[in-house]
């Protein structure tokens, strides 16, 4: 018994190990936003084409599945929020293996951790945002589309809500009813009476005393 304890005992300390050497199982959930949610967090907007995708930093010598950066670029067609150059470059993260003989997969078995990866023979409709370093990253939950003669459809028209949103004017604040003094508002107004009316009243009081002596 006790030998089968420890048996048990070592066998639950490798499970982290052997989960680790496991391909990801695709269990990433995102959160639905409405389409001006997605418009006001959102850098650019395009319609393009990735290419060039390759690791931003070499891995581990003995990796066989890591969760890591790579680096792509975007030959643009279409500017549908902001603007910039027709080449944009981009990073994000993403799994990658090593399978013996055919060298590094990005992105096997999905991802976990809502990572992503483009598939560089389709056009898409992407949504970036920029970091600090200037280039831009993107993920999983971002909203980047594939265009396909299945999906043309739906892009497109998600594509006529997007500029819907776009074309909308950005609401001003409301003005008060009542008339300011020179553009001021109305409690920076109320706030100055009651200054003076307290100068007044600090004043009165030192000149009845000053009577007084």
């Amino acid at each position: 018994m006790t030998a089968f304890r420890l048996l048990l005992v070592a066998a639950l300390l490798a499970l982290p190990f052997w989960v680790a050497k496991m391909a990801p199982v695709h269990a990433c959930s995102c959160a639905a936003l409405s389409v001006a949610d997605v418009v006001a967090t959102t850098d650019l907007i395009v319609v393009g084409t990735a290419g060039d995708v390759q690791l931003a930093d070499p891995l581990p010598a003995d990796a066989t599945v890591s969760f890591t950066d790579i680096q792509w670029a975007i030959s643009v067609q279409e500017y549908v929020k902001g603007s910039g150059p027709d080449r944009l470059d981009v990073r994000s993260k993403t799994y990658v293996q090593v399978v013996p003989g055919k060298g590094i997969q990005v992105n096997p078995g999905g991802d976990p951790t809502c990572g992503y990866a483009p598939d560089v023979a389709l056009n898409y409709l992407f949504f970036l945002s920029r970091r600090d370093d200037g280039l831009y990253t993107t993920g999983g939950c971002a909203g980047n589309q594939p265009i396909t003669a299945d999906t043309e459809a739906s892009v497109s028209a998600y594509l006529d809500k997007i500029r819907e949103v776009l074309r909308e004017p950005v609401a001003l604040p409301a003005t008060g009813s009542g008339p300011s003094h020179n553009g001021a508002p109305p409690i920076v107004l109320l706030a100055g009476a009651s200054a003076l009316a307290g100068v007044a009243l600090v004043a009165n009081a030192a000149f009845a005393l000053r009577r007084r002596g």
